[in-house]
């Protein structure tokens, strides 16, 4: 009942064993032991940048009695510091600072909660600032200020958007729309074919492999739906795409598939990789969207090492969440 209670509190729990949960309940109030185990609650933090912090002791000593001053003054001043985690390691070696810091003070659960609170207000906040900076800055500055999650998110933003407008020019007499978006997309891909050659930092490649990996998609789209005569934004082939959106009323990105409708999740997930993404893919990742729309289930069914478990894993990496196989 008592493990089941922490579980209640904090969700993530329920994936761990009683054995890892008592441990991590015994080390409550010391958080630097809770860091081996942070990896089995949050799949792409490896580890939390943690600060020791104190109250003001010579405020708090002119307060007091000299016998206590005297007392504390003996014991160190130590009693009254305690951590807080100002940012997220990934197993890669990325690093992502909190917007604010953590206090690790408290019951673990609770704690807890409020990292990753702070995981998916840091990554939101973000998110703003690396989808304008796409336009703005260099493209390998971009690559190396900004979380490799974040390049992709903005990456597939920026591509719905372009696309969308292709295909509204085409309706509105603009014949060249399609292939100027198809130049451009190719155009991209080539500067960051470049920049793979280029010396880069272990994570910067990891960054650069991934993104690469889902703008060829992009491209492919783009072939498939001219090579099919796609000319209007309400065509099946397109709504059947996985759609990415700024909605500027909300401030949030919105992901759309067919009629169904997601938030991103904001699940900070490192740089683990992506999937190639192939029509079989796209017709998975409609089924099990739909079956989440209608708050049922899917199972990918096939033989085995033919990627059923991959696509589910990155279908939750596209919508931002957290997928447990």
């Amino acid at each position: 009942m008592y493990l089941e209670t922490k579980r209640q509190f904090f969700p993530r729990f329920y994936f761990l064993s009683n054995d890892d949960l008592l441990e991590i309940l015994g080390q409550a109030r010391d958080p630097p032991a809770v860091q081996p185990h942070m990896k089995k609650c949050f799949d792409g933090i490896n580890k939390l940048e943690l600060q020791l912090v104190g109250s003001d002791v010579r405020k708090h000593n002119e307060a007091i009695g000299s016998d206590v001053r005297k007392h504390n003054e003996a014991i160190g001043s130590d009693v009254r510091k305690h951590n807080e985690a100002i940012g997220m390691h990934a197993p890669d070696g990325e690093y992502v600072p909190f917007n604010m810091s953590v206090s690790l003070e408290g019951p673990v659960e609770g704690w807890l909660q409020d990292v990753e609170a702070a995981m998916r207000q840091t990554l939101a906040t973000v998110s703003i600032g690396c989808l304008t900076a796409m336009t703005k800055s260099k493209r390998d500055k971009w690559l190396n200020n900004w979380p490799g999650q974040l390049l992709i998110l903005s990456g597939q933003i920026a591509w719905t958007a372009d696309y969308t407008k292709a295909l509204t020019d085409v309706e509105r007499g603009d014949k060249h729309a399609l292939k100027d978006l198809k130049k451009k997309q190719i155009s991209m891909l080539k500067k960051l074919a470049d920049l793979v050659r280029t010396n880069l930092s272990k994570v910067s490649r990891k960054k650069l492999i991934a993104l690469i990996t889902t703008e060829v998609h992009s491209r492919d789209v783009i072939e498939r739906m001219a090579k099919n005569n796609i000319d209007s934004v309400n065509a099946f082939e397109w709504l059947s795409q996985l759609r990415f959106f700024w909605d500027k009323d909300e401030e949030d990105c919105v992901i759309r598939q067919t009629n169904t409708r997601f938030k991103y999740g904001y699940e900070y997930l490192g740089n683990s990789g992506r999937l190639v993404v192939t029509p079989l893919t796209d017709r998975c990742y409609m089924t099990l969207t739909t079956a989440l729309h209608l708050c049922r289930g899917g199972s990918p069914q096939g033989p085995a090492g033919t990627g059923k478990t991959g696509t589910v894993k990155d279908l939750g990496k596209a919508l931002g969440k957290l997928a447990i196989i």
